[in-house]
């Protein structure tokens, strides 16, 4: 499967991501709202592209982004976190996001860096199919 997962506990974040996302014409396929179930998600699924916040309950977004490394899964994750301390940004880039954004999102800024991250990708244009 193609697309994008969202990740985050918060309802309404989650509603801002899915429509910036739309908004880019990104297919969202999901939503998460703790770090087991974006593991199980990602398994099932295999979103071309994650979004996760950094807190999140059970798993930490950064325990999955290690995860993710650890059991072969390769999505590509961009973060969206109100963490804005150098060392978790730090951290999450070393675990393998391709990039970091801070909330509130704003969906212009979204949709910027997921074309300045994945430009001109096969894994933009897959992300962009909508079943």
């Amino acid at each position: 499967m193609s697309g994008v997962l969202i990740v985050d506990q918060s309802p309404a974040a989650a509603a801002t991501i899915r429509a910036a996302c739309e908004q880019a014409g990104l297919h969202v396929v999901g939503v998460a709202a703790d770090g087991l179930a974006a593991i199980e998600m990602v398994r099932a699924m295999a979103p071309t592209i994650v979004t996760i916040d950094l807190v999140l309950p059970r798993l930490s977004g950064l325990q999955v982004l290690e995860a993710f490394a650890r059991l072969g899964l390769e999505p590509r994750v961009v973060v969206i976190s109100a963490v804005s301390a150098r060392e978790p940004v730090v951290a999450a880039r070393v675990a393998g996001a391709r990039a970091y954004l801070l909330k509130p999102v704003i969906p212009t800024k979204l949709a910027a860096i997921l074309d300045e991250t994945y430009p001109s990708t096969s894994a933009n244009a897959v992300a962009r199919r909508c079943p």
